[in-house]
């Protein structure tokens, strides 16, 4: 996710390089609740063509005017790789949590619609949405699916209750004061991920993929990216790799 609690959320290159593709990382495939959960999670991981995501070189030049400064080189290259596995680059990607179950509101449905079979059916077709729907066209979608199953606009099922937005992606949950129009922009978005990271004591430990160590996928890449950017050598992959296990913090 962007992040756990939402820090958890774009431009074109800016040195003439074509923009590398992303490495098939986003864990943030759509997922089935977990038990209890009432929440299914659609993750659009590609609705910006690769021609036209951000190159590295000016990624790490927005990371650094956001303020992660080459001085504290572990920082920026950890900003890039926690980026790289939020989004997999992409300023447009974003996870919508689905309500798919709430209460009184679902069992007066089922109760009405009985031959619906509830869930079951529901949920095949929300795995069944493209992975390159814009926010818009998923809600769009979702009206069809009301209309499907008979639930009136006003019932809080198959209603997106939060969002995850942007290259950090930038939960609109626990952080409802970054507005769509910055939350998918890259200055917004890395703006408002700095002020994340600061406000936890100078952390990652607002993102998922930080907490869960699935950033270590995309740390040598970003390593070399930022080694490459600055002209001069960076840690090394071994040296950086002895912060995970522990996920120290950084300054």
């Amino acid at each position: 996710m962007e992040a756990v609690d939402g820090g958890r959320q774009q431009s074109g290159p800016r040195d003439g390089t074509p923009s590398a593709a992303p490495e098939a990382v986003s864990p943030r495939e759509r997922q089935t609740p977990k038990k209890g959960s009432n929440l299914i999670q659609y993750f659009s991981s590609h609705p910006t063509p690769l021609e036209k995501r951000p190159s590295e070189n000016s990624l790490i030049s927005e990371l650094i005017e956001a303020g992660w400064k080459p001085k504290n080189l572990l920082a920026l290259v950890i900003a890039l790789a926690v980026l790289r596995a939020e989004s997999g680059k992409d300023p447009k990607a974003y996870l919508a949590y689905i309500e798919i179950g709430s209460g009184k509101a679902y069992v007066t449905w089922k109760k009405q619609n009985p031959g619906l079979f509830a869930l079951a059916h529901v949920k095949e077709d929300l795995r069944r949405i493209p992975t390159n729907l814009t926010p818009l066209a998923l809600q769009e979608t979702l009206k069809f699916l009301k209309r499907k199953y008979r639930i009136s606009d006003d019932s809080p099922l198959l209603r997106v209750v939060a969002w995850d937005r942007g290259l950090m992606q930038i939960s609109s949950k626990w952080h409802p004061d970054v507005n769509p129009a910055q939350a998918f922009t890259i200055k917004g978005n890395l703006k408002a991920a700095r002020k994340i990271y600061e406000g936890r004591g100078n952390s990652f430990n607002a993102w998922s993929s930080y907490t869960s160590g699935a950033y270590a996928r995309t740390l040598p890449a970003a390593t070399k990216a930022v080694n490459k950017y600055l002209e001069e050598p960076v840690f090394p992959i071994r040296v950086l790799q002895y912060f995970l296990p522990s996920k120290k913090e950084l300054s």
